[in-house]
């Protein structure tokens, strides 16, 4: 195989990962210097170069309108595996926000240099502790190994997309929510006890100040019921790299057509 042509199959490898390094939690977090992430996305497009080439010899004839038009998809579908793994960690911050509104540290709101913008604090804490949980877990490992099977599933320049696509993105988020309430239930459940012990006591005692007990009582009652189903976070994760598998797979299937 001539110089060109390698070169060639190397770039038609290069926006399916480039995306995904692009979007995919802990590798597209913007205290990762560009440097890193172009130097891995190249590392994972030298990696999955040998498979492009062996199931589609025809890549080297196509003409530069075509070839633009496969990198374009290529960046569409790598962006599509990153979004997904993103989508289904958000279910931890999305429990953590559920969490911040009932405790009341909703309106202390920190910058989050991971999504460059605001986030409460539970829901900042849990984010980057799924993140955490999700490299302890080899993650990182099975994200990779999804790479190569979408590769092998889906070869560069066959890729077709359709409306089916549209009923992964939903169950998608379904799942998300799912989990986000799951994970976030026992501290709410705590926490509306809560709420009707102070209604009850304040119907007993009316002179008391609930603002100036309440409050802090909630707090406690929060932090307490936080720390004890912590735990419930490592169950979360596990449930999302098995959800993960399901819904890239039916990616793949939708776009493999």
């Amino acid at each position: 195989m001539t110089l060109p042509a390698q070169w060639l199959i190397l770039l038609a490898a290069c926006p399916r990962t480039f995306a995904l390094v692009a979007t995919a939690p802990g590798f597209s977090a913007a205290s990762v210097p560009p440097l890193v992430r172009v130097t891995l996305a190249v590392a994972l497009a030298c990696t999955v170069a040998p498979l492009v080439a062996a199931p589609n010899p025809a890549l080297l004839a196509l003409t530069p309108q075509a070839y633009v038009a496969l990198l374009l998809s290529e960046l569409i579908l790598g962006g599509i595996m990153g979004l997904l793994l993103s989508w289904l960690l958000e279910a931890a911050r999305l429990a953590g926000e559920v969490v911040d509104l009932q405790i009341g540290f909703r309106a202390g709101a920190l910058y989050d240099p991971v999504g460059a913008g605001s986030s409460s604090v539970i829901g900042q804490f849990w984010f980057l502790a799924a993140v955490v949980l999700l490299f302890a877990l080899d993650g990182h490992h099975w994200l990779l190994r999804g790479l190569v099977r979408s590769v092998e599933l889906c070869p560069v320049g066959t890729l077709v997309f359709d409306r089916s696509l549209a009923a992964v993105a939903l169950s998608a988020v379904q799942a998300l929510f799912t989990l986000a309430l799951q994970t976030a239930a026992p501290v709410v459940a705590a926490l509306i006890l809560a709420d009707l012990t102070l209604g009850l006591v304040g119907r007993s005692m009316p002179q008391m100040n609930l603002m100036l007990v309440g409050l802090p009582g909630k707090i406690i009652v929060g932090l307490a019921a936080l720390a004890l189903s912590s735990p419930l976070l490592v169950r979360l994760l596990t449930e999302t790299l098995a959800l993960l598998e399901s819904h890239l797979l039916a990616v793949l299937r939708a776009v493999g057509a």
